[in-house]
């Protein structure tokens, strides 16, 4: 096995600390500009299409891949009787970065977690 030397272990550091500082720099700015007002609405209208209307008073992060929304009030349109109504106080849907990779590689749907 060949050892490395002193000049290519410090450029792999190098290397090493860019890569990191830019993944840092990119998971922060995701957190901060990632629209989530428009995923509220996306949410809110995927529902409308099933006959459900939504009302989500706010979207924001959630710790790893994922979005939280809070406070949700869900109203049923029903053809005949009275609509059901209720609320969430706060929904999660998250996903894992292995199953992302795994599922390009298996080439199945990405699987997701609703909390």
């Amino acid at each position: 096995m060949k050892k490395l030397s002193p000049e290519a272990l410090r450029r792999l550091r190098l290397v090493g600390a860019k890569v990191g500082v830019f993944l840092f720099v990119f998971v922060v700015a995701l957190y901060i500009w990632f629209p989530y007002d428009r995923a509220k609405e996306m949410a809110i209208n995927m529902a409308a299409t099933q006959g459900i209307d939504v009302d989500i008073e706010s979207a924001g992060p959630t710790f790893g891949i994922g979005i939280s929304f809070s406070n949700i009030h869900v109203k049923t349109r029903p053809t005949t009787g009275k609509p059901t109504r209720f609320s969430i106080e706060k929904a999660t849907v998250t996903t894992s970065v292995f199953s992302i990779l795994l599922a390009e590689l298996t080439s199945s749907p990405v699987p997701y977690t609703i909390t």
